[in-house]
């Protein structure tokens, strides 16, 4: 023991440690080249310190240098030993095997079976397992503690009967457990004798870089440390630290100095060595518990940046890396960018970088189960379920790596949507019945064989997916159902899972998309791997599918993508505490917001801080508590991120949020140091501040593909910019991708030759008045769903629009028996009694169901027809229409008023139609009257259904988006010029108030709401009010009739007020290029009814008053 060597090196500089250990590295193998030497770090680091050490050395004899975890220093010490071991199971396996346990009926768990199919819940158990390995806690420790909180009792219980659990699991399968690997290592180490082939440690050195930083050595690595002291020539461990041990010091270092006072303890006499500074020494900003010097080669300098949003912020920080690429100074591995956002921020960085032509490694640990493959399989698990839906059965299909191509995909999915195809017993019967497959075919593509044939060979796929899953569930144990999977994988057809898995990955990498060829390939690698493990582990077990399924999914919980960098010359992308160890010359800091600089840990794991602290102490041993470890750790992450790069340092956030900026931002901030007042108010010297691209052009423009982007929608740029991003797309010859005129000046100028326009107008016979709503709505809207033909796919389920169809269908045959009793009445005695019998049916609940069930075999509507719609949304639509039928058939009671038409078309072959003159033109309305109503006195009014409450507004027949009512009054007036139209209506079907306890009670609303809102309206009719909307709904008509015939279809919405734009609900808003942010778009102002009157009847008399 004496003769050996154990010394401790520190520093409040990483970086001059690890210079340290290469320098004594290389000075040993210069002397000593016949010598081993082994270099312990920790797992994550290991790439890097081996790219590190690699290009940093120059000396022979690398080879007998290596560079190690411990795990993996003890499998080369196992196989050097020549003892053999038990085959590993794999982090997956132990997850099945605890889930395998989880799921057991006879074990008496306490509070483990109530989340036991939940997503990662065993993967996290099985960490946690693993801490207690980590930190030799046992079962019987858990079994000891006293607590008055029967939760933590039960708890802890439940950890000591899964731990004793799966460890008989894992012996009774004689495999090894791969958190007890430094256990058996130490146990080797401390054997007596040393097998003789490891008689080589006696001449060997041993360096430990990287511990003590973050987080002090577990139980488990302190044991192997002891054996490895008694048998190797000696030990240096280099620990990031401001003092030799103590309290003493800043808060960066605490893990550090408690490092050092532990070796301490266990190495009497151990050596400690400050290490050599350098002669240029640099400064950080002094932060509160990081009042530190760090040393390096250059100055640093310090940028600060605040972007509009996390969008412009990538943006910039790629253009500032351009920039530095084709400056000559900086190659691409001296650049580092660390992300405070490791969930969306990951994604936006890879793609604004690509876009900037900067080769990056992104290394953000990705899951494997985002890849395209793990997506695939998951799916298909789901499948593998009896009843699975529609839903389940398209997630299969769209998860990137489906046997169907996409039109087809895209044509099944339109078919089974429209045709209500919902369930696995939907497909059953069609596989079942090829004479209702092929009639339900016919109808639906009647002279369209493509879409027919594409729907054919989905279904054929759906089929064989039926066929297989059948197999699957009859299969009784785990060894054969994991082999079936296997076959299914490796089937050896053109389309099995493994060739889609090759076209894919050959795919990815022409494509130069390294990174997701290498994410697919190690998914379906992962997941061979776990099957053939899981035929292993479960064996012939009688197991059911649905349990089945669950273990695969705990296997396939938490399985990362290997930190493997695609080539040695990229930016490296990473979480900050990835590149808190990387060496840089320049680093980027995103998203330096409070919350995520440095990082929150909010989640505390189903083993919570108090938890953990109670452990610690009733056991006396050391068991990591976030609370108490997580202060420090984070202020040693601030410090090695802001010491990080020897040039320069960009810290950015973004603007747009609630979290605010990180404190450490707001104390890098350089003050100017003139004196004078108003100085607090002055901007930091280094504080840049990034908009959205405006007339000056910054770094964010330098890019073609980027300027091409920012062009597009920047009104303010630079003509000569314009003119320079042109050139370079003809130079380039990128004729597939010309710059493009301004997205808001498109939207804004959105133009048809006029021949044309007149044409498609003129091909129809007559012209909707439902569609020049649509165009004075918005030009763009009819011009995308009117001269385009664009539509949305149809569907089988539950929408406003089809509510809505569905109450009008219920009301006009409602008032179509009405109509036809009275047929039968002759005097008004019978009228009255007829009316008042419809009346009392009308309240009943079976007659409204009867006209529910005939509304509902009209084509379209057959889906509320189901039981599961029938129940629901059926039932509530049908009082809906009970109270509207009721309170139309009151409010015309007073005035004699009975149903005249209901669902009167215009025109027809017995009416004359009303011709609308535009110019040299005449064009025919086109309409449709929900209702009209007639009195003794030859008077009738019009009422128009709406799905929700509506009232008539004078603003919105000004601005002609409800122009309908006006020319339905002429249309009548035309078809029957002895009739009279008097009164206009919107009748909405009124929701009931949910707050009250019996809201679909008939008895529960003392007033009809409907009946209120039509005699709201019937107030606002003043003599001759009826024939002004008239005049000027004619002449609105005739306006959009002129504007359509001149081409001119811009995305320009109809506003007004504070009302909220047809954008919101608008299916092609991603199209137009609309920009409600103009000063131009500013919406109408709101004007009253009767403001607006006064206008109208000066527009249409020119009169000044009314």
């Amino acid at each position: 023991m004496t003769a050996r060597i154990f010394d401790i090196v520190y520093s409040e500089d990483y970086d001059l440690l690890v210079d340290h250990v290469f320098e004594r590295m290389e000075r040993r193998l210069e002397f000593q080249p016949d010598q081993r030497a082994f270099l312990i770090v920790p797992e994550p680091m290991k790439a890097d310190m081996e790219r590190h050490f690699i290009t940093r050395t120059h000396i022979g004899g690398i080879m007998l240098t290596e560079i190690l975890s411990f795990r993996r220093l003890a499998t080369r010490l196992f196989s050097e030993s020549g003892i053999p071991t038990p085959e590993p199971l794999s982090s997956a396996g132990k997850a099945i095997l605890a889930q395998k346990i989880l799921l057991d009926p006879e074990m008496p768990f306490r509070t483990f079976k109530r989340m036991a199919g939940q997503p990662r819940y065993a993967a996290e158990l099985v960490r946690i397992l693993g801490d207690f390995q980590r930190y030799e806690i046992s079962s019987d420790d858990l079994l000891q503690i006293e607590s008055q909180n029967r939760a933590t009792l039960d708890k802890f219980h439940d950890f000591a009967l899964l731990k004793n659990a799966l460890e008989g699991e894992i012996a009774q399968r004689r495999l090894g457990d791969p958190d007890c690997t430094l256990t058996n290592l130490a146990s080797l180490l401390m054997s007596s004798p040393l097998p003789q082939r490891l008689g080589f440690l006696a001449k060997t050195h041993i360096w430990v870089v990287g511990f003590g930083a973050d987080r002090q050595f577990t139980s488990q690595e302190m044991k192997v440390l002891r054996g490895l002291a008694s048998r190797v020539s000696g030990i240096t461990f280099t620990v990031t630290a401001d003092y030799p041990g103590g309290n003493q010091g800043a808060l960066a270092f605490q893990h550090g100095r408690a490092t050092i006072d532990t070796l301490m303890r266990v190495f009497p006499g151990v050596r400690i060595d400050r290490a050599a500074s350098r002669s240029i020494e640099k400064t950080t900003k002094s932060l509160p518990g990081n009042d530190v010097k760090a040393t390096t080669d250059v100055k640093r300098d310090i940028q600060l940046v605040e972007a509009i949003n996390v969008h412009e912020e990538a943006r910039y920080c790629a253009g500032i890396i351009r920039e530095l690429l084709l400056g000559g100074q900086f190659r691409r591995r001296d650049i580092g960018v660390a992300l405070c956002d490791n969930r969306s921020m990951p994604n936006i960085i890879e793609t604004t970088l690509a876009e900037y032509g900067v080769d990056a490694w992104v290394d953000t640990r990705k899951p494997l189960s985002q890849s395209s493959f793990a997506r695939t399989f998951t799916a298909f698990l789901s499948l593998c379920s009896y009843d699975f839906s529609f839903d389940q059965l398209m997630e299969y299909y769209r998860s990137g790596l489906s046997p169907l191509s996409d039109n087809v995909i895209d044509s099944f999915e339109n078919a089974a949507l429209a045709l209500g195809w919902t369930t696995a017993r939907d497909f059953r019967e069609l596989a079942a019945s090829p004479a209702l497959l092929d009639d339900v075919l016919s109808n639906r593509f009647k002279g369209n064989a493509y879409e027919r044939s594409a729907v054919r060979a989905a279904l054929k796929d759906v089929f064989h997916l039926l066929t297989f899953t059948s197999q699957m569930r009859g299969l009784r144990n785990g060894y054969d159902k994991s082999d079936l999977l296997l076959d299914f994988l490796f089937s050896g057809q053109y389309n099995s899972p493994a060739e889609r898995v090759k076209r894919r990955t050959d795919s990815l990498v022409e494509q130069k998309r390294q990174d997701s060829a290498t994410l697919l390939v190690s998914s379906w690698n992962a997941t061979v791997d776990l099957l053939r493990e899981c035929r292993e582990l479960l064996g012939k077990t009688r197991i059911s599918q649905d349990h089945y399924t669950q273990l695969l999914l705990a296997g396939l919980e938490g399985l990362v993508l290997p930190a493997v960098p695609l080539g040695a010359d990229h930016v490296r992308v990473g979480s900050l505490k990835a590149m808190a160890t990387w060496p840089c010359r320049v680093l980027f800091i995103l998203g330096a917001t409070a919350a995520a600089f440095p990082p929150e840990n909010k989640q505390q794991g189903y083993l919570r801080d108090e938890e953990r602290e109670l452990l610690s102490e009733e056991t006396h041993k050391p068991f990591p508590n976030l609370q108490k470890d997580d202060p420090a750790s984070q202020a040693w992450l601030v410090h090695m991120l802001l010491s990080r790069p020897t040039h320069t340092l960009y810290v950015s956030v973004p603007m747009i949020g609630e979290d605010g900026q990180s404190y450490v931002f707001d104390n890098l901030k350089v003050m100017p140091s003139k004196n004078g007042e108003g100085l607090k108010d002055q901007k930091p010297e280094n504080l840049s501040t990034v908009m959205e691209p405006g007339r000056v052009p910054d770094v964010r423009w330098n890019a073609l593909q980027a300027a091409q982007r920012i062009m597009r929608w920047n009104s303010k740029a630079p003509p000569a910019w314009r003119a320079a991003v042109n050139r370079a797309v003809d130079r380039e010859g990128k004729t597939d991708r010309p710059l493009l005129a301004l997205a808001d000046t498109i939207a804004e100028d959105t133009m048809l030759p006029p021949e044309l326009a007149s044409d498609i107008l003129l091909s129809v016979d007559g012209v909707s008045i439902s569609l020049l709503q649509r165009y004075n709505t918005c030009p763009f809207l009819y011009f995308a769903e009117y001269v385009a033909g664009a539509k949305e796919r149809v569907k089988a389920e539950d929408r406003p629009n089809m509510q809505g169809t569905l109450l009008h269908r219920l009301v006009e045959l409602a008032t179509r028996d009405l109509k036809d009793r009275l047929q039968h009445a002759d005097t008004t005695e019978k009228i009255n009694e007829m009316t008042a019998l419809w009346r009392r049916d009308v309240e009943s609940t079976d007659y409204m169901r009867r006209l529910y069930n005939t509304a509902t075999e009209d084509r379209g509507l057959g889906w509320y027809a189901l039981p599961s719609s029938s129940g629901s949304i059926g039932e509530r639509l049908r009082i809906f229409a009970g109270e509207t039928i009721q309170a139309i058939a009151d409010f015309g009671q007073e005035d004699g008023y009975s149903p005249r038409f209901s669902e009167w078309y215009f025109p027809n072959d017995d009416a004359r139609p009303y011709l609308l003159r535009v110019g040299d033109y005449s064009f025919i309305l086109r309409g449709f009257v929900d209702r009209i109503e007639e009195n003794p006195a030859n008077k009738a009014r019009i009422f128009d259904f709406k799905r929700t409450s509506k009232d008539f507004s004078w603003a919105d027949l000004y601005d002609g988006t409800d122009i309908q009512l006006p020319l339905y009054k002429l249309a009548f007036e035309t078809a029957f010029h002895e009739k009279k139209v008097d009164e206009l209506y919107f009748c909405g079907f009124e929701r009931p108030d949910l707050k009250i306890s019996n809201a679909y009670s008939k008895t529960s609303v003392e007033k009809n709401k409907v009946r209120e809102h039509l005699e709201n309206q019937k107030k606002k009719w003043e003599p001759g009010d009826v024939e002004l909307a008239a005049q000027l709904a004619v002449k609105k008509a005739g306006e959009t009739i002129g504007n359509i015939l001149a081409g001119a279809f811009p995305a320009r919405p109809t506003i007004r007020g504070t009302d909220k734009p047809p954008c919101d609900y608008c299916n092609w808003r991603a199209a137009c290029g609309y920009d409600d942010r103009l000063e131009r778009n500013k919406p109408l102002p709101k004007i009253s009814d009767e403001n607006i009157k006064i206008d109208i009847l000066q527009e249409i008399t020119d009169k000044t008053e009314y």
